[in-house]
């Protein structure tokens, strides 16, 4: 059975054609945002508007880039979060999925197919928004998780460095990880209403990875590309940047940037900025942005307030756990208790009420306190 097919077009004309850089960069899972005067809806996609925004259902569709000949080349498929209207304009905040695993000689059998679904005087680059309703799309998208999506990706630059305003552009795909010598990868979630992003641990490191890549050029006669630098930046009350900037100077690398959490950082949502200097003004890369928050395991979140208030409680009244513990284990051995009766009970339970009150803020002042102490004597 066929399902209606969301193509949101983008084209080479600047500066829009340089954010293809970015939304084949992003990760799998993270959201991203589209914008379109409403005049470039096909009549179907304008029809349907009102009540996508009204109810909004699950609907699949892929990024597609036009070739100034014509030709449409699907790059990434994307699942529709809501779309807005605003007056004139229309948005679409989209899920990003896997990376289209497509040949240059399948894009020309893609355009066709399209073509033939596509009312003639709405083919883009009239119309840039449409639903397509496929027998069969053909198209397979590659998943982080799946060893050929690398290949996917360079083979995507690959084609996108054919469009003029791409040609000689160097491309970029990011990962987050957790640890410096474990590197976990990190997976985004859902943060708040449209937004995806990712749920970092407080007082932790954590890697920005780049893979950079730039495809050759026909008739090329030097393998160079210009020298340029990417950087990081963030809210300094979430994190601190460790790593923040790398000078990309070849045709292939992988690098990697670095922050840390801040121990004492609250859970509201804040941006890793990421910035590429390659380009002049007129044709300068947009800055990436990518959501997140520091916020405690929901594990942590449950334990915490239970290890305050019991040793508040102990530290007041020590006797009181004495005769819980006895309610709670009446029948200890006698050499246990013989073992327990040379200590100052009272005096080793407030002992363990602090250390408890202690570890319920590890992640907050405590270790905060102990930061800043070790900054003094820096």
């Amino acid at each position: 059975m066929s399902k209606a097919k969301l193509l949101l077009f983008t084209t080479d004309t600047l500066p829009y054609a340089l954010h293809n850089i970015n939304i084949l960069s992003f990760p799998e899972g993270l959201s991203y945002r589209f914008r379109y005067q409403k005049s470039h809806f096909s009549k179907e996609v304008l029809d349907r508007f009102s009540s996508l925004q009204k109810n909004p259902e699950t609907l699949s569709g892929y990024v597609v880039f036009r070739f100034n000949d014509g030709t449409y080349f699907p790059y990434r498929k994307v699942e529709l979060i809501r779309s807005f209207d605003c007056g004139t304009l229309g948005f679409f905040y989209v899920k990003l999925k896997g990376i289209v695993n497509i040949s240059e000689s399948t894009v020309a059998d893609f355009t066709n197919r399209t073509n033939e679904l596509l009312v003639e005087g709405e083919r883009p680059p009239k119309k840039l928004v449409h639903l397509v309703e496929f027998k069969d799309d053909g198209l397979a998208a590659i998943e982080d998780v799946d060893e050929r999506l690398n290949e996917a990706w360079t083979q995507s630059v690959d084609l996108l460095s054919k469009a003029d305003n791409l040609k000689g552009r160097s491309f970029f795909r990011l990962e987050l990880l957790k640890g410096l010598k474990k590197k976990e990868q990190c997976r985004p979630s859902n943060l708040s209403g449209d937004m995806r992003g990712y749920r970092l641990a407080p007082g932790q490191d954590y890697l920005v990875q780049f893979f950079e890549y730039t495809a050759p050029q026909p008739n090329e006669k030097e393998d160079v590309v210009k020298t340029f630098s990417i950087s990081l930046k963030t809210d300094p009350n979430k994190a601190e940047i460790t790593k923040p900037e790398e000078v990309v100077d070849g045709r292939f690398d992988m690098f990697e940037l670095a922050f840390s959490t801040l121990p004492e950082a609250s859970g509201d949502a804040a941006y890793l900025r990421i910035e590429n200097s390659q380009g002049n003004e007129d044709k300068k890369l947009p800055t990436i942005y990518i959501p997140y928050c520091v916020s405690l395991s929901p594990v942590w979140k449950t334990i915490r307030p239970i290890l305050l208030l019991a040793s508040i409680i102990a530290f007041i009244d020590p006797k009181l756990v004495v005769w819980g513990i006895k309610g709670v284990l009446p029948n200890l051995p006698v050499s246990v208790v013989e073992f327990l009766g040379h200590f100052d009970k009272d005096k080793w339970i407030q002992v363990a009420a602090i250390i408890l009150f202690a570890l319920s803020f590890w992640n907050f002042s405590f270790r905060s306190t102990l930061k800043n102490i070790k900054d003094i004597f820096k």
